[in-house]
């Protein structure tokens, strides 16, 4: 073998002798050019045609492929939502039960309450019916006190009935109560023992109101009770009310309140456990325009509108809350 034949030989060879083939090299070039650029351009052509067939298969297969993650993935989903939309609904139910029945249980306790002040304001006004049914009975005769009729049962149901009297004054224990108000006016209640003829006995007898002197408040009214036999009349009544009084009472003539069992060994006096309310128009220096009973009946009926009203209140908070609004959330989410 000649290594003259070897390529790399080959451009030693014509290195040294100086010259080159030009016919056979520039064949052999163009030869191979354009063969290689044919061949080049044929690759090119098969890769492409190679990539274009691989890439609609991928196509396809990737088209498959999402179609089947999208099958499976909303699946997944909607058993994921539905597993945890399930307890959410049983909580909501559970929810709108509770606050049903609490809605309930409020509305009922406040209409009672309301209920309830309506009874009380009728109590009281037929308790004021039958003290003015009372008041309009027969006149009772003031012998029947001390008589052995007079029994602390019989007197407890002769309470505001009209009576009349004839007896005495016991001057000298007359009492004034003091902070007592008559038209709006401070003053003093005026009380005076009166023994009664028939029976001896005797009673603690309301005569009246009289104005106080605000300069001085240990100066007395001026006021006449009249000497010898008298005659009367007035209410079968309870003592006085007593007022808030700041340490013991005090013994004197102008006081606070007065207390009868006190004032009965106080005095000495066979006092009854009554009073009487003397009634009629002014005189002796006292005036009589004595102050009904306050029943409170308004009190009680604006408690009563308040119950009802916080009633109502709580049942149109429920609906709106619980059945209005609801519904516009839903139509909202439907029209979005």
């Amino acid at each position: 073998m000649d290594i003259a034949q070897f390529p790399g030989n080959q451009d030693t060879d014509e290195e040294h002798n100086g010259k080159t083939d030009a016919k056979g090299q520039g064949l052999d070039h163009v030869a191979f050019g354009s063969e290689g650029c044919i061949g080049a351009f044929m690759g090119v052509f098969d890769a492409a045609a190679h990539h274009v067939k691989k890439g609609g298969g991928q196509t396809s297969q990737d088209g498959q492929e999402r179609e089947c993650n999208k099958y499976f993935h909303e699946r997944n989903y909607r058993m994921s939502w539905s597993a945890f939309s399930a307890p959410l609904k049983k909580n909501t139910r559970l929810q709108s039960t509770m606050w049903f029945f609490l809605a309930l249980i409020c509305v009922a306790i406040t209409c009672a309450l309301g209920f309830w002040q309506l009874d009380r304001a009728q109590t009281k006004l037929d308790w004021q019916a039958k003290i003015t049914q009372k008041g309009r009975m027969p006149i009772l005769d003031g012998s029947f006190l001390g008589s052995t009729q007079d029994t602390e049962g019989n007197r407890a149901g002769l309470l505001h009935r009209p009576i009349q009297l004839q007896g005495e004054w016991v001057d000298k224990h007359t009492v004034y109560l003091d902070n007592r108000q008559m038209n709006a006016r401070p003053g003093f209640y005026v009380l005076t023992p009166f023994k009664v003829q028939a029976t001896g006995v005797v009673v603690v007898v309301q005569r009246g109101w009289v104005a106080r002197d605000f300069t001085k408040r240990t100066n007395l009214p001026a006021i006449q009770t009249p000497a010898g036999v008298v005659m009367l009349n007035g209410l079968i009544a309870l003592p006085p009310s007593k007022l808030y009084a700041l340490g013991e009472e005090t013994k004197s003539v102008i006081r606070q309140n007065l207390d009868l069992h006190d004032f009965r060994a106080e005095t000495g006096l066979p006092l009854l456990e009554i009073s009487v309310i003397q009634v009629g128009a002014a005189s002796e220096g006292l005036l009589r325009e004595w102050p009904q009973a306050a029943t409170g009946v308004e009190k009680h009926h604006g408690y009563a509108f308040q119950w009802f009203g916080l009633a109502l209140l709580i049942a149109l908070l429920y609906v709106w809350f619980q059945i209005v609004r609801p519904r516009f959330k839903s139509k909202d989410s439907v029209i979005n």
